[in-house]
């Protein structure tokens, strides 16, 4: 294959050596948690990044640390972390993560359609009667029309009569472009979850509207956002991350994004506002359109965008 075809080919994995290792995981697991053959396992670590400054000497130190984790679907534990050593000569006690303790809000899901199968429903409004209808509340247009999603949806559940009514909460993307400046075209944003809680009690539209406006308000700035950026952005700079097979990472990205990115959302509302183009398109341009692509899980998202006052 020659050294170039073996430089970009990437570090080879010792089978060997991976099949002892997962034989020596699966022995402590199984020693410390109970019913421990039902759980699927995967190696991870912790990454402790602190900071020194001792005059003309400063820099920083990071220890690492070793944990099994364990996960089964559909029942109770869902996950389980276990501390090891690097050689996984032993292991400390087992944390189990129940189910409840995973933060999950209504599951506004509908009927599952075949692949590739996508409904659309779209209607058009005046921008002017909107704005003046959200300025009457003394809120924006996207805050006005997060609460009323929130309502809807609350309201739906409500009328399913469930023993227990969960939180109904949405992600809402955040453009970074405006707090930080991007040459790139692809998907620059950060999520925010505004939410209620039906199982408190029955809200008025103005008192989600209300909770809405602040929440908003109180998590989006620029403080916030630049720390989920440096904490995103670190994991894909990891060498120890970057030399762990695809095979291994697969299983925990997707179960990661299930309990993240799925369980504590009831659905999405995105708002990229006025579309604006050349006084030259004008003319030719009736209205625009804004689609989000087909979800992971079969339940309505929504968006919004104007063009003029459409």
């Amino acid at each position: 294959m020659g050294i170039f075809g073996k430089l970009f080919k990437g570090p080879e994995i010792d089978q060997a050596k991976s099949a002892d290792s997962k034989q020596k995981m699966r022995r402590l697991f199984d020693s410390v948690v109970p019913d421990g053959g039902q759980y699927q396992l995967v190696a991870a670590y912790t990454e402790d990044a602190k900071r020194f400054n001792y005059g003309l000497v400063h820099g920083s130190k990071t220890t690492y640390g070793s944990l099994i984790v364990g996960w089964k679907e559909g029942a109770d534990p869902t996950v389980v972390v276990v501390p090891t050593v690097p050689d996984l000569s032993g292991c400390g006690d087992p944390e189990i993560c129940p189910r409840s303790a995973v933060k999950k809000a209504y599951q506004n899901n509908g009927t599952a359609e075949p692949f590739y199968t996508f409904n659309v429903t779209m209607g058009f409004c005046s921008v002017a009667r909107l704005k003046e209808k959200a300025r009457g509340y003394g809120v924006s247009i996207t805050e006005y029309l997060t609460a009323v999603l929130l309502k809807v949806i609350a309201d739906k559940q409500h009328r399913e009569r469930p023993r227990r009514e969960r939180p109904v909460a949405l992600a809402i993307p955040i453009n970074l472009r405006g707090w930080f400046p991007s040459e790139t075209l692809r998907n620059f944003i950060l999520t925010v979850r505004p939410s209620i809680d039906p199982s408190l009690g029955e809200y008025t539209f103005e008192e989600v509207l209300s909770q809405v406006h602040h929440y908003l308000r109180l998590n989006i700035n620029r403080q916030q956002m630049q720390a989920a950026i440096a904490g995103n952005v670190k994991f894909t700079t990891n060498r120890l991350l970057q030399i762990v097979p695809i095979v291994l990472k697969n299983p925990v990205m997707s179960l990661g994004y299930k309990l993240a990115g799925v369980l504590p959302y009831s659905g999405t509302y995105t708002n990229p506002g006025p579309f604006p183009v050349p006084e030259e398109m004008a003319p030719h341009i009736h209205h625009m359109e804004v689609i989000l692509g087909q979800a992971t899980t079969p339940r309505p998202h929504c968006a919004s965008m104007s063009y003029g006052d459409i």
